[in-house]
């Protein structure tokens, strides 16, 4: 992140995952941010935030179907990192891939 720039912001996670609590992502933005055109900007620095980056923990899938609906409430790439993910999810609907969606 930092070669590239970015300011990493962290949220607490969900404790069935291990990975980035949803509700929580959603407040945090809710917060922080605010629209100009179609981008999602820091309210106090007056950065783009530009992306989602879920971390899937000891094996243990986040919810990807629930941060998806989060990354385009506020127009966010959602990129995951499934280094750590062990196998397929079998009680969610989204499978592991490296890339989840596209502003």
């Amino acid at each position: 992140m930092a070669y590239c720039g970015a300011t990493p912001h962290f949220v607490e996670v969900d404790p069935k995952t291990l990975g980035i609590d949803p509700i929580r992502l959603r407040e945090h933005l809710g917060k922080i941010t605010e629209r100009k055109g179609d981008v999602c900007v820091n309210r106090q620095t007056g950065r783009p935030i530009r992306v989602v980056v879920p971390m899937h923990t000891f094996g243990h899938a986040v919810d990807l179907d629930a941060l998806l609906e989060v990354a385009a409430e506020f127009d966010l790439v959602l990129v995951e990192d499934a280094r750590s993910r062990w196998a397929p999810a079998t009680s969610q609907s989204t499978p592991a891939r490296s890339v989840v969606s596209r502003r």
